[in-house]
């Protein structure tokens, strides 16, 4: 179901979205759509929307067709990312991009309490990744290589989501990063490039649902992991903070916006059982009289006024509605919400991950040997329903 969408930077009208989505099912496989499954690629569709605009309004020099004008977006950021000096910028002003959580080494060192084992696996190159840990955990040491004693195994280059898929061999590095040998089963304390999920728990040798997998990306770290293994997974959303804040000062209109919803549910009851009434009354009345029974009138006028009330209500919520969606975001909303419905984002989260949170220095406030449970997961059955009356 697409409930909000835009060309270029033009949000569509209700009849664009019906005339382009409602006659045919959305089908996600399909070609003609491409999914956002981190928040890595809203650059691209932020610098893909401006293009459009551009376009749209007669600049001329760009590709023909939009689709030409995708690849080539997405092959320049592959580009960047692949074959740039981007991650050398970064290092350049790392304090720029990489705000310090002084938080973070207290919540390492507590998760490692009780004989666990900490593991560091990712896409990045070596030399990145250890400048990067560096100055996120070691503060007034950065360059010591302290933040290795963080951690009892550390992958680079691990190709992820293919890290969880196919079967491939551990290269051991020595400290400057260089490869040595290779090993189908890494050992503890060890430094590696590549290898697989499947090596990998022939060293963890216990269930899956022991490993606790953190990753911020979606797809390439919770769904993958989660589809290939039994591993417990969490997702680090950065963007729950901002909702939060945003919801917090504004509870008392997201409070009022509840409480309309609520009421719009209990006026169309009333609307549906009046209507019946009212069919039913005529039925009743026909060819009995030429005008309207006391009852058929009665019903008629309390249904109109139902109905007026019904519809002051709906124009009320949904201007608060759309007036709370943009202060979450100017464009689209929540982060989780399209309207009442849940975004395919927060279906993918609620699907894939056994947790999630804002940032990785949160475990820092539970206890060594908490454990993670939901107290009550409702199905709709179960939720008490409203009450209403045709009085």
């Amino acid at each position: 179901y697409v409930g909000l969408a835009y060309f270029g930077r033009r949000r569509l009208e209700r009849s664009e979205l019906k005339k382009l989505y409602r006659h045919e099912p959305i089908k996600p496989s399909h070609e003609r759509f491409y999914h956002l499954d981190s928040i890595f690629e809203l650059t691209e569709a932020n610098l893909f929307s401006e293009l459009i605009h551009l376009i749209d309004g007669g600049t001329s020099g760009f590709p023909e067709s939009f689709r030409r004008l995708f690849d080539d977006i997405r092959a320049a950021t592959d580009w960047v990312h692949g074959k740039s000096d981007l991650k050398q910028r970064i290092l350049a002003k790392i304090e720029t991009y990489l705000p310090r959580d002084e938080e973070l080494l207290v919540a390492l060192d507590r998760l490692a309490m009780g004989n666990r084992k900490l593991m560091l696996i990712t896409n990045s190159g070596w030399s990145f990744a250890s400048q990067v840990c560096s100055y996120l955990l070691e503060g007034d040491v950065q360059g010591s290589g302290r933040w290795r004693d963080l951690f009892d195994l550390v992958i680079a280059e691990s190709s992820k989501p293919t890290f969880f898929r196919e079967s491939r061999p551990f290269i051991q590095l020595d400290k400057s990063g260089q490869r040595t040998q290779s090993t189908d089963t890494p050992v503890w304390g060890g430094l590696y490039h590549g290898g697989s999920l499947g090596g990998l728990m022939r060293l963890l040798r216990v269930p899956g649902e022991q490993v606790l997998y953190v990753g911020d990306h979606i797809y390439s770290d919770v769904v993958s992991s989660k589809l290939e293994s039994t591993w417990r997974t969490a997702l680090i959303v950065k963007e729950i903070e901002q909702e939060l804040d945003i919801r917090h000062s504004h509870s008392e209109d997201f409070r009022l916006d509840h409480e309309l919803k609520q009421r719009l549910g209990i006026l169309g009851l009333r609307m549906d059982r009046l209507r019946d009434s009212r069919g039913l009354l005529k039925t009743q009345s026909f060819g009995k009289s030429n005008g309207d029974s006391p009852d058929l009138a009665a019903v008629r006028k309390v249904l109109k006024a139902v109905t007026d009330s019904h519809r002051s209500v709906l124009r009320e919520e949904a201007d608060l509605a759309e007036n709370l969606d943009r202060r979450l975001n100017p464009y689209w909303g929540s982060f989780f919400k399209q309207g009442n419905s849940k975004s395919r984002f927060a279906g993918q989260l609620e699907s894939y991950a056994c947790l999630y949170t804002s940032r990785v220095s949160n475990f820092a406030f539970y206890g060594t040997n908490h454990y993670f449970r939901v107290l009550e997961d409702q199905m709709v059955h179960e939720v008490e329903p409203e009450t209403c009356s045709d009085s």
